[in-house]
């Protein structure tokens, strides 16, 4: 009698602790998947992009360009920065540079919503 209690002793303690390494490696795995990217390649805005067809132009200034550019995206953008304009030129450079053919709106609309997401 006391072997066959001790047999499901076994048999019970052997099945948790199965239970336990599933569970384990189901959490590891689930933190080594690589989480899918939303597509920031456009701000969203809550409408549909228009069909880009924007020729480029040399640019010869930032405050040339800041012109082109509304004073509440301005405004805007340097509130979120906390007024600091060397952060500003450093984040539309970037944005720039990684999207070299949008046009000058789009590029502050563009560091906005990154600022917006990466603080959410």
């Amino acid at each position: 009698m006391i072997e066959l209690f001790t047999t499901l002793f076994w048999i019970t303690l052997i099945g948790i602790a199965a239970c336990a390494f599933v569970i384990l490696g189901t959490a590891i795995n689930e933190q080594r998947r690589p989480q899918k990217k939303a597509n920031h390649s456009q701000p969203k805005t809550g409408r549909k992009p228009a069909p880009y067809r924007h020729v480029p132009t040399q640019r010869t200034g930032n405050n040339q360009a800041a012109k082109a550019v509304s004073s509440q995206l301005q405004n805007k953008l340097l509130s979120l920065v906390n007024g600091d304009t060397k952060t500003v030129q450093r984040l539309l450079a970037h944005t720039r540079k990684t999207n070299p053919l949008q046009p000058e709106t789009w590029i502050w609309e563009k560091a906005i919503f990154d600022l917006e997401r990466d603080r959410a």
